[in-house]
């Protein structure tokens, strides 16, 4: 299994981070945000519109320092993806790493295959998807 990694760099704390990864994923994410992602065994559900939706379960929240995300169900309703449910079963780490007045957060995604599919339709389409 392939993984896909990208380090965020950002003028905060590591409270600030931690906060917005298990309290506020409705303000930076999705709005349309059900359920809870405040720490271990958690579950919520992100949504995309009517077509595109994640249902993740938290499993390990290590305060200011790691969370780990488990993809238990997803449906990306486009034509132009083969695999509609392919993120099913990723996992998604997040690592918070203070340095001074910055925070580096380490973004790891496993299952490479399926991250390549849905970025590739997601540059076909336009969308803006930062920089690695």
């Amino acid at each position: 299994m392939e993984s896909y990694s990208t380090i965020i760099a950002v003028k905060t704390t590591a409270d600030k981070v931690y906060e917005a990864l298990t309290h506020q994923v409705s303000l930076w994410w999705s709005e349309m945000f059900n359920g809870s992602s405040a720490g271990a065994g958690a579950v919520f559900t992100i949504r995309f519109g009517e077509n595109i939706h994640k249902t993740i379960r938290v499993e390990e929240s290590v305060p200011n320092s790691k969370i780990i995300w488990y993809v238990e169900d997803s449906l990306i309703a486009l034509p132009e993806l083969k695999n509609q449910t392919e993120w099913i079963g990723t996992t998604i780490i997040w690592e918070i790493e203070q340095k001074e007045t910055d925070v580096f957060l380490h973004l790891t995604t496993w299952d490479y295959t399926r991250l390549l599919n849905a970025t590739t339709y997601a540059l076909k389409a336009g969308y803006n998807l930062p920089e690695a």
